[in-house]
């Protein structure tokens, strides 16, 4: 994503330009490759996450990225969102744990109720 120039109507909101976008159903994976224990389920969408925004940080082309964002809809209609600098992820793989993976911890982060 890049910011837009444009302010938001909503308080603590930034406007973005969606470059790119993709899709993680996790229920319809889940199924898929049976998953069923918290511990496996923890793994699998943290490390979904992880592989999609390698794959759009691959195909972002010349286009001006410095956000990345995350939708969360849940089955009972809980949608929660979260934006996060580029250069707040590389700090964090920077000067993080030496085996910690930012996007992972930022989806952690996003979805800790």
């Amino acid at each position: 994503m890049e910011k837009d120039e444009h302010l938001s109507e909503e308080e603590g909101k930034v406007n973005y330009i969606i470059r790119n976008s993709a899709i993680l159903e996790i229920g319809k994976l889940m199924k898929e490759r049976n998953v069923d224990t918290d511990e496996e389920y923890d793994e699998f969408v943290t490390g979904s996450s992880s592989l999609i925004f390698n794959e759009l940080m691959d195909k972002k082309g010349e286009y001006n990225v410095d956000s990345i964002g995350l939708w969360v809809l849940f089955e009972d209609g809980i949608e929660i969102d979260n934006s996060i600098d580029l250069s707040v992820l590389e700090d964090i793989q920077k000067y993080g744990a030496e085996d910690v993976d930012a996007v992972a911890e930022f989806f952690k982060m996003t979805v800790q109720i």
